[in-house]
């Protein structure tokens, strides 16, 4: 039981500490169309391969976490380096779904990476593995970032 209330106590307080960076705290775009942030673990790098020349080819910057190994500051680190839209691998259902709602509480959509499926409310999915799955993320981002 105290787990569960130290675990929504620290969804909140990421919650909080995501709305203050808003859009005024986010990094220029240079002279991209957009930029896709990837919080995936660069152990994948055939996906993060994929998601780089998609992008690239898209005309979008593709921005990385420092890798801490921890889904939120992963999560604040892309958003406070511009990313419009992230690209998450599904790591905890609880975990997952906090850094998504943060990511939504920000006008920021969501592409879930997972083969497995997922409750999360997530506004695409992408359960390819390797490159391909790298590209099918991407133009799951470029979609969401064109409105389509």
């Amino acid at each position: 039981m105290k787990t569960r209330k130290m675990m929504a106590a620290a969804g909140v307080m990421m919650a909080v500490v995501l709305a203050g960076y808003g859009v005024t705290g986010m990094a220029s775009t240079e002279e991209t169309r957009g930029v896709i942030g990837y919080l995936g673990d660069e152990t994948d790098e055939k996906f993060a391969e994929g998601i780089r020349e998609e992008a690239s080819e898209q005309g979008y910057k593709v921005v990385t976490a420092k890798g801490d190994s921890n889904l939120i500051t992963d999560c604040i680190d892309v958003l406070e380096q511009g990313a419009d839209v992230i690209v998450v691998p599904l790591a905890g259902e609880e975990e997952t779904q906090r850094v998504i709602e943060a990511a939504h509480d920000n006008d920021v959509d969501v592409v879930l990476k997972t083969t497995k499926g997922s409750e999360a409310d997530y506004d695409k999915l992408v359960v390819q593995e390797g490159s391909v799955g790298g590209n099918a993320a991407a133009v799951c981002a470029v979609e969401l970032l064109e409105g389509k």
